[in-house]
Parts: C-alpha cells; structure tokens; sequence
C-alpha cells in the first residue's frame, strides 16, 4: 500500500463528534495554530508582581460599559479583583468590633512579637484575618503604625486571639486605646477537601477510646462562584453567603452581603441567606441561586431553585 500524506485542517472543531470530524482536531491542551499546523506552548509569562493568597479555585473576566477590564479571583483565603495588574482586596467583612468591647484591647509581653487581642465573641477561626484601625501607641515599645493595619489570626480562644507584629515588645504592658476598631474579614476556607474517620473527628465519649469516628468526617474545600450583574460583581462560597461588589464603589471598596444590599428594587430580606451557587443570566439580569434559603426565611433547601 503506497504511503499518504496526511493532511489534517486546522483549528479545533466541537460542533462535530470527533467520528464525524475526520481529518480535523476536535479536542487540544496548551496549543494554537501557526500557518494551519499545531504549535506547542512556548513558556509562561508571569502576569502582574502581586501574590495572592490562598488556592484560587475560580476567576471570572467581565468588561464594564466604561471599558475597564476585571479579573475577579475567589481563593481560599480572599476575594480578589484584578485591575490593568494591581490587585485589590474585596474580601467580606464579616463582623466589626468597636469601643468599648475593644478599648485598651492589646497586651504585649517583653522581648515576644506576640500579642494578645482581648475581644469578646469575636467569632474568628485560626489563619483568619482582621484589620486595626485607630490604635494610639505605641504599646509596649510596637510602634502604632505596626498595630493599624491587617494581622493573621494565629491563635483564637473564646474571648481573645493572638496576632504577631514585626517589632518584638520592650516590655509586658496592655493598651491602644478606646478608638479601636476591629474589621474581621469572612473566616478562611480549606485550600483541599479532607475526609476521614481520625481520632477526634467524631462526638466526645462516642464509640471506644482512640477509636475515631464511626462515620467519615469531611471537611470541604471553599468553592467561589463568580459572575457579573451589569458592571457589578456577585459572588458566594458553596452552600454560603451570597455577595456583591458596586462597580460605582470603586476598586478598592469590598464586597458586602446582598442581603444588606438594595439592588433594582430588591428588598434585601427577600435574597436568600444561604446559596449552593449563583448564576447570572445576562440576557434576562436574573440572579439564580441553585440551592437555597426560601423566600421569607426558613431552613436552607439544597433543591430549591430561587
């Protein structure tokens, strides 16, 4: 049998089953075409000097009416947006703290770059983040500028957390002030989803002792989903709250709960609290929520179409 030159069309065909679509490419990875003939990546270019932090599970693309070009990315520690490559932080916030249940909240002790935030019910979670703002110092020799800015949470106890600061005490002391202002970002997620049956994953005195959990625990990944309404971003964390970003707020403005939020005459008791996931339909500007709390409040409904 003679041999034949093979001569293949270019570009990626989908309309077609790869049977039907003979002679052509129907599925690729990491390739463009070059005069009708495959050609392989060439590298990475680093986009933008930032860093983000956490594991990005979701980016969403979206251009406004004015031409300006978003990138919004959900991790699993931030939200971020993305503008001609300077990053923004809109992460929620999710509680406030104020005078006088932050007054003098601050105790240093003498040579550690730990300190001890005393605020009732705070509500964080370790690795959660919260921003001072109003701390008189310094306190215990940390300069002010060093307490009037975002933290890590390392260690949390019912009415008190622990943040570091770069600048080690000079001596064992508590203050700031009473015009503190504590803005707790929305708790962190897992950057995986673990599951298992370990020691401690199950109730306390169920089954015998170190004999794990009967049932698997399983600790969820956080999930974003993402779109645009108009020029404005709406975003939720699986089976979470739903949020929204105001184009007219400007980049650097965080996102807010939608259900504190009046949009296009939407009361804001009547957005679900609680939502799987959020789709937008861009021909009709409809917000479903696949999953969700009913109308007027009650149990979440994960079958509930809103």
């Amino acid at each position: 049998m003679p041999l034949q030159k093979l001569q293949f069309k270019p570009g990626v065909n989908r309309d077609q089953t790869n049977y039907t679509n003979e002679g052509g490419w129907f599925e690729c990875n990491k390739i463009r075409f070059r005069s009708g003939y495959p050609q392989k990546i060439g590298g990475w270019l680093r986009y933008g000097l930032y860093t983000i932090v956490g594991t990005c599970r979701q980016t969403f693309n979206w251009i406004t009416t004015a031409s300006d070009n978003y990138l919004a990315m959900g991790t699993s520690r931030k939200l971020y947006i993305d503008a001609g490559q300077t990053l923004y932080d809109i992460t929620p916030i999710r509680a406030t703290s104020v005078s006088p249940a932050t007054n003098n909240c601050f105790t240093t002790v003498n040579g550690s770059k730990t300190v001890t935030v005393a605020i009732a019910s705070h509500g964080a979670t370790d690795g959660s983040y919260v921003t001072f703002s109003g701390v008189v110092g310094p306190i215990g020799g940390i300069p002010q500028a060093e307490f009037n800015a975002q933290f890590i949470i390392i260690r949390v106890d019912a009415n008190s957390f622990r943040i570091v600061t770069s600048t080690a005490a000079t001596s064992s002391t508590s203050g700031g002030g009473t015009a503190i202002t504590a803005a707790f970002q929305i708790n962190i997620g897992n950057d995986i989803g673990v599951a298992g049956y370990g020691w401690g994953a199950g109730a306390w005195s169920r089954g015998a002792w170190d004999s794990g959990a009967s049932t698997p625990v399983f600790s969820a990944q956080r999930d974003w989903f993402l779109g645009n309404f108009d020029n404005d971003l709406v975003a939720n964390i699986r089976n979470g709250t739903i949020y929204y970003w105001q184009y007219s707020g400007g980049v650097a403005t965080r996102a807010t709960p939608l259900a504190t939020t009046t949009i296009n005459s939407i009361a804001p008791a009547d957005v679900p609290t609680e939502a799987t996931q959020i789709l937008v339909s861009q021909n009709h500007k409809h917000l479903l929520a696949l999953g969700a709390t009913p109308y007027g409040g009650g149990a979440f409904d994960p079958l509930l179409f809103f």
